[in-house]
């Protein structure tokens, strides 16, 4: 009953959103248009407990609804820089800017209160617009005239609205929205047991699980694809943050709900309001307001401008952009923290995962990493400092970039190679199984003989094949002094994507391949902390272990991989980390995607490469897995339409784990 309820709705609001639909179709569009986010949906007092703010801070924020920009001044920081690529969440903080400098608190909660036009606080904003206006930059006059009609509806404005809307009704269906009506958080936990909203909240979920409302509830929240796979289940995710919040936080008093869902209580009031709106606030905030900087542009933009200006950031909020980012781009931005920002700059962000995924920001020093609990049912007690009050990501993280850290993208190396070579490279690996000397019986002899037509030309062609080796790069986290294994490394062609590999204490290159080993003394020879290593990957045993361990391309090719697994366990300190990329078969299993797979290992093999599905289930049970991405790349003469899957990932090793069979 109540699932065919909420389609009828949603067809109703269908019809009225189409327009929107057709117009904003992605969030590029949207942010094109309107601004997202009407409030700041991240707790901006967990920032002010955790980050100690102080008179000589100089702030690099993110703007979005703008309200924890107004809630640092609280804390009478020096600066604050804040910038987004949405320009019109820039306009709304100048607007809020220009209503504080002009309106007593009691008529700024008027406006932000207003329903519909006739309302009182939005003649009172209409009467003042002219004064607030006068407090904005020119483009931000011109906003304002254009779109100020959205404050006689504040609190239902931005594009974040039509989710809201669509929840609103979801809540009323299914009895939930009593929850907001209760006067204790006692009274909540009772509510929510007699109720049954936990079994009510799943099966909204489920519905919720329809790829269209997705993908709507997605795109006009802003939220990207790529953090919405980083949970482990979305919908168990969303059963749990709302069970959280009612366990643990009053939600008359919890704005960042009762404002949207409250109901009756849809309001801003003294006890459900931001900080900077609180009375014992308001007027200190007024007068720190002309410390704020507005920047439409990239975060690390302007942290860059801020250093030439002469100032340096002494603390980043960062909200959670690096959940939408490529670890390759987040290199790129954290290179411009660490050259611009002051040596002991504390960046904070939050993530939708638990765990420290982003490979290349691990070994930063961490001040601490919080992982909100979701399954608690018992009160926060008011001393644990990290009381957020929203639950809506699973960790927030505070660190330094320690001065022997290298972050390390990948660069494109340019190799010379003709369309003649690439076609004798095609030649000589499709025709290799029928010229095979059948009397040859050890791998390394099979190895030379493949590979000996090939060697010279071994990096230029198959730097269009294994796309994974330029992916990997920029998950390591890199150290100046960190000794480097590079296990079954061919022709060490993988030095070529690491520009500050000469910066390491101790490189050891080892394959069992002579002839790619010829050539990798012929190239690399003369790199002065690498050592060029003829021996098996399923034997070889250094006497010093290493900090870091890669091996691409090779496991396919072992035929006793998991000895060479166990080889990389006893190589590589504890705390240390290994990158692997290879080619694999894709977990997917629809039909295509099996004859697909089938398809790829029938070809490989007859070259010796084996296609196992079991190298990521074992180096997880193996080693820590950080993370891991499955991938699609082409071959060189190839149509596009062919593409093998292959993965990259990063994996920590740990002494605690189960150890696979």
């Amino acid at each position: 009953m109540y699932n065919f309820l909420f389609y009828i709705i949603l067809g109703f609001y269908s019809i009225k959103f189409i327009s929107f639909l057709y117009r904003y179709l992605s969030i590029d569009n949207i942010i094109k248009h309107t601004y997202i986010y009407n409030l700041s949906f991240e707790d901006g007092s967990v920032d002010r407990n955790i980050m100690n703010f102080n008179s000589n801070d100089v702030l690099l924020c993110i703007t979005t609804g703008g309200d924890n920009i107004l809630n640092y001044l609280i804390d009478d920081v020096k600066k604050i820089h804040t910038a987004d690529i949405n320009i019109h969440q820039n306009f709304l903080l100048e607007t809020k800017i220009g209503m504080m400098k002009v309106l007593s608190r009691d008529e700024f909660f008027k406006v932000f209160n207003s329903r519909n036009k006739n309302s009182e606080g939005y003649k009172l904003f209409l009467d003042n617009l002219e004064r607030i206006k006068e407090n904005m930059s020119l483009p931000g006059k011109i906003w304002l005239d254009e779109n100020k009609t959205e404050f006689s509806h504040f609190i239902e404005s931005g594009s974040v609205k039509y989710y809201v809307k669509i929840v609103n009704f979801i809540f009323w269906c299914y009895g939930i929205s009593g929850v907001f009506q209760c006067n204790s958080i006692q009274e909540q936990i009772q509510f929510y047991h007699k109720n049954e909203i936990e079994k009510k909240f799943k099966k909204i979920v489920n519905i919720g699980c329809n790829p269209l409302i997705s993908w709507f509830c997605i795109t006009v929240n802003g939220v990207p694809k790529k953090q919405f796979e980083l949970f482990d289940n979305f919908n168990d995710f969303m059963s749990d943050t709302f069970k959280y919040v009612v366990f643990n936080t009053e939600l008359k008093k919890n704005y960042f709900y009762c404002t949207y869902f409250g109901g009756s209580y849809s309001s801003f009031r003294e006890e459900c309001c931001p900080d900077y709106l609180k009375e014992e606030n308001y007027l200190k905030v007024r007068d720190r307001l002309d410390r704020i900087t507005i920047h439409t542009d990239f975060i690390e933009n302007v942290c860059k401008k801020v250093a030439e200006n002469g100032d340096a950031v002494t603390k980043a909020i960062l909200l959670d952009h690096m959940d939408w980012l490529e670890e390759g781009q987040i290199i790129k931005e954290w290179e411009i923290y660490k050259k611009y920002c002051d040596k002991d700059c504390i960046y904070l962000w939050r993530s939708a995962s638990k765990k420290k995924y982003i490979g290349c920001l691990n070994e930063l020093d961490y001040i601490k990493h919080y992982v909100l609990d979701h399954k608690k049912e018992k009160f926060i007690k008011d001393e644990d400092k990290f009381f957020d009050r929203i639950g809506s990501y699973y960790s927030t993280s505070m660190a330094k970039i320690p001065q022997n850290n290298i972050l390390m993208n990948s660069t494109n190396p340019v190799y010379n190679i003709t369309l003649k070579d690439k076609l004798y490279i095609f030649y000589q690996m499709m025709s290799a199984p029928y010229k095979t000397n059948k009397n040859i019986c050890s791998h390394e002899d099979k190895l030379n003989q493949f590979y000996k037509s090939q060697a010279t030309l071994y990096d230029a062609y198959r730097q269009n094949m294994l796309h994974g080796k330029k992916k990997l790069i920029p998950s390591i986290p890199f150290n100046n002094d960190d000794t480097l294994l590079i296990l079954a490394g061919g022709t060490g062609d993988i030095l070529d994507h690491m520009p500050y590999a000469n910066k390491f204490k101790k490189i050891v290159l080892v394959d069992l391949c002579g002839e790619l080993l010829k050539v990798a003394k012929e190239k690399r020879g003369s790199i002065q902390n690498l050592n060029i290593v003829h021996h098996d990957a399923t034997t070889f045993i250094s006497e010093e272990k290493f900090d870091k361990i890669i091996i691409t391309y090779s496991l396919t090719m072992i035929p006793s991989w998991m000895k060479a697994v166990d080889i990389i366990k006893k190589n590589l300190k504890y705390g240390g980390y290994l990158g692997v990329s290879d080619f694999t078969v894709s977990p997917d299993s629809n039909i295509f995607e099996k004859m697909n797979g089938n398809l790829y290992k029938n070809m490989f093999k007859k070259d010796g490469v084996f296609l196992n599905e079991n190298h990521i289930k074992v180096l997880d049970t193996t080693f820590e897995r950080v993370n891991c991405y499955i991938e699609y790349g082409g071959f060189p003469l190839t149509p596009s339409l062919f593409k093998c899957p292959y993965y990259y990932g990063l994996w920590k090793n740990i002494k605690n784990i189960n150890k696979h069979d």
